[in-house]
């Protein structure tokens, strides 16, 4: 028999916006604090848009083949869970189609759709809203090889960055910036590869680089036996990616960090 009953449910969110796969955790609370069953029991109005656990709220839909049959908004609910009548906490949950250059989850860039979430864990490229690095150094005062940090495919900038931190340690450099990067309480940015560089200045319509910017630098290093080198692209003509010194410096010399979800 429940004694104090839950007279409210707060949530955490007003709404989400996700992607097919894609799922964000919402927290609700219940009031008063020392109700009998402070739990919620969740709810969703449309499982062919929303599913929801727990308070982890999925976009319906994984591959590219057809995400247009699972676009539309559904209303979460977590409801008292002793049954008294309390007042239920809601959040409206879009379900939307991944289009480049529109607003991620940390309110960045979206820029790249694998397709799908397969065995790596994650599906979506997002850029962040403002460059990072400039008159830094891509390296830390160290000129060697670093194992790990020669990928240039979609996927391996997380793991560059993390090399390129482990070998250089504390410090003001560019991996390091993007690294330490937070947005919208997002902290999990990286430093870009190559191909997720070279995808992030062609979809990300606020990077000006054939105006403003001279060199964009990846985390991609270049194993040429002596450490000294990392792949940017030159944003002046003659436009490309070319081996460049790892110790260039300079205001429009910048990378863009970048999260994967």
């Amino acid at each position: 028999m429940v004694g104090i009953k839950v007279a409210s449910i707060t949530v955490s969110k007003t709404s989400v916006k996700l992607w097919p796969g894609y799922s964000e955790t919402v927290i609700a609370t219940c009031t008063p604090a020392n109700a009998t069953l402070p739990s919620v029991t969740w709810g969703t109005s449309n499982t062919s848009y929303v599913t929801v656990l727990n308070g982890t709220v999925t976009g319906v839909g994984g591959e590219l083949a057809s995400p247009a049959s699972a676009i539309g908004t559904a209303t979460i609910t977590a409801s008292p869970a002793d049954g008294k009548g309390g007042v239920a906490g809601t959040f409206t949950a879009a379900n939307t189609s991944f289009v480049a250059n529109t607003a991620g989850p940390a309110g960045g860039y979206l820029f790249y759709d694998s397709g799908s979430y397969d065995t790596k864990g994650w599906r979506y490229l997002e850029a962040a809203s403002s460059n990072v690095g400039a008159n830094h150094q891509w390296r830390n005062g160290h000129n060697i090889i670093i194992p790990g940090a020669q990928g240039t495919d979609f996927g391996t900038g997380q793991t560059n960055t993390s090399a390129i931190i482990a070998a250089m340690g504390a410090g003001t450099y560019m991996a390091n910036d993007c690294r330490t990067y937070t947005q919208n309480g997002y902290s999990d940015w990286f430093m870009p590869s190559e191909n997720e560089a070279n995808q992030m200045l062609f979809a990300v319509s606020s990077i000006d680089y054939a105006a403003t910017l001279y060199l964009f630098v990846s985390s991609s290093q270049v194993n040429n036996g002596s450490g000294n080198g990392c792949r940017g692209f030159h944003c002046l003509s003659p436009f490309g990616w070319f081996d460049m010194q790892n110790s260039y410096t300079g205001y429009t010399v910048v990378t863009r960090p970048a999260r994967r979800f």
